[in-house]
């Protein structure tokens, strides 16, 4: 068993490898180093049945082909993606039930695929 000394020895390198390695926290952008691009807002709060507005960003020389809005999560709201095969913006509306909610954008482009993923809390 951990005892306190242990414990406080071992926390940052559990925090490290969290922010390293992602695990799923306040949200993320999982990057293939292929495709760059941002998911805004990454981090927001919502009331039931409310919606927000997100925006994807992609930076220079990144073309997508396609782009596919989801919630991580069953239950947990929907995304409606602008019209067309690569929506940079979506709407989320959340759910008759508070939660920590997760939305993604799966971009395809140059054959690679990333995904973007924001964190919306419900409550």
């Amino acid at each position: 068993m951990l005892c306190l000394a242990d414990m406080r020895r071992y926390l940052p390198l559990v925090l490290a490898s969290c922010l390293l390695l992602g695990c799923g926290g306040l949200g993320s952008t999982i990057n293939d180093g292929s495709l760059d691009g941002d998911l805004e807002p990454l981090l927001s709060t919502v009331a039931l049945t409310a919606t927000k507005d997100y925006a994807i960003t992609l930076f220079a020389g990144v073309t997508p082909t396609h782009i596919t809005w989801r919630v991580q999560e069953l239950n947990a709201g929907s995304v409606v993606p602008a019209s067309g095969t690569t929506p940079l913006t979506a709407t989320y509306t959340a759910p008759n039930r508070s939660g920590t909610f997760h939305v993604q954008a799966l971009i395809t482009a140059n054959g690679q695929v990333q995904t973007l993923t924001a964190t919306i809390v419900v409550a």
